[in-house]
């Protein structure tokens, strides 16, 4: 079996979930090949995959929506560039065609650029997307973004079957695709107890908290005011768009990710090892803090359909507390981390088995 996926280029949770899929199908079909393309860090599909037969190309086939800081979207710069990609779509359709052509996919599966599904199309290739969402839906409410939105939705229509992950906006949310399929949770779980991530991670027994903001990481943050949290201890890793600061308080820690490796330790384990995790919700992190039974304090990340959902499923199925943008960046966290360490981690009822529906799914009807 060949495998071509497209992972968005939006952040790390979208490959993040896809290469659980990639490692699923690997376990069902050992000889099967991965052709990789987007426009994500290189470390991290190679960091991730590692030992799997797969092959890297470079294309940025969406624009996710822009940010300009770890916090705040700016709705103009992506209003722009997806207008700028619209623009180019006949040749990046051409691109895709002639790629899919010479590689020859047996199936394509998209999380979730739209060009790609028209792309398979032209070839009777089976294009499957999968997601919680889909960026006609998050356009939708964004202003001057309807000629956007309804060009996304209009290659969608191309795709085979969308497999809708849980956390989502309902059926109203997937109205571009002809066919849609729900499966499980797909996220990355730890294989080793606290106790055991804890002690790779060579930790003293003051509770634990991960600053996790994805691709851009933290930024604008009162570093010095996390000092007087004594009985805290907080980690950072990379990436960090704005370099790492000059002077971190004792209590904050920044480990390097082949420090991780060195002992062992995926990001999943490092967010088993933690209390909690400080962070903006996306569904890679909120999915696998639930896979982990990790505590999460959480903030606003501006208008983003998706963001209600996932507070939600926070607040229902794990441990979690909202604090304000100002409290976050002022460092104001005591009352909040107080709280949410007076909850114990509870374990999510939620099935985390989505990466191997998914695989048995996609491999189910090849010859």
């Amino acid at each position: 079996m060949k495998l071509l996926l497209y992972p968005s280029g939006h952040g790390f949770g979208h490959a993040s979930r896809d290469f659980q899929v990639v490692r699923a199908v690997a376990d069902l079909a050992p000889d099967a090949v991965f052709e990789i393309r987007t426009g994500i860090d290189e470390w991290f599909v190679r960091h991730t995959l590692q030992g799997l037969n797969f092959r890297l190309t470079r294309a940025s086939l969406d624009v996710g929506v822009i940010q300009a800081n770890s916090l705040h979207q700016d709705i103009d710069r992506t209003r722009a560039a997806c207008r700028a990609l619209l623009a180019a779509r006949a040749s990046l359709l051409a691109q895709e065609i002639d790629f899919m052509r010479e590689c020859r996919p047996d199936r394509v599966l998209c999380d979730v650029p739209a060009i790609p599904f028209a792309a398979a199309r032209a070839l009777d290739i089976p294009a499957y997307g999968m997601s919680n969402f889909s960026w006609d839906w998050i356009y939708s409410v964004f202003p001057d973004f309807s000629e956007i939105s309804d060009a996304f939705a209009a290659d969608y229509a191309a795709a085979a079957e969308f497999l809708r992950l849980p956390f989502h906006g309902g059926d109203e949310a997937f109205s571009a695709f002809r066919s849609v399929r729900d499966v499980p949770m797909v996220a990355r779980r730890s294989a080793l107890s606290v106790e055991e991530a804890r002690a790779r991670l060579g930790v003293d027994g003051r509770p634990l908290f991960l600053i996790s903001f994805g691709g851009l990481g933290p930024s604008g943050f009162d570093w010095s005011a996390l000092g007087a949290l004594r009985e805290y201890r907080f980690i950072l890793t990379p990436p960090l768009r704005h370099g790492v600061p000059e002077r971190l308080p004792d209590a904050l820690t920044y480990v390097e990710n082949d420090t991780l490796a060195a002992r062992g330790l995926r990001y999943e384990d490092l967010v088993r090892a933690c209390d909690g995790v400080v962070t903006k919700p996306g569904y890679g992190i909120v999915s696998e803090a639930l896979a982990n039974e990790t505590r999460v304090l959480y903030t606003s990340r501006g208008e983003f359909a998706e963001y209600p959902f996932l507070v939600e499923a926070l607040e229902k199925f794990g441990v979690a507390r909202y604090i304000s943008n100002d409290d976050l960046e002022a460092g104001r966290w005591a009352d909040a981390l107080a709280t949410l360490m007076a909850r114990p981690r509870t374990p999510c009822s939620l099935p985390f088995d989505g990466a191997e529906v998914t695989a048995r799914h996609l491999t189910s009807s090849l010859p």
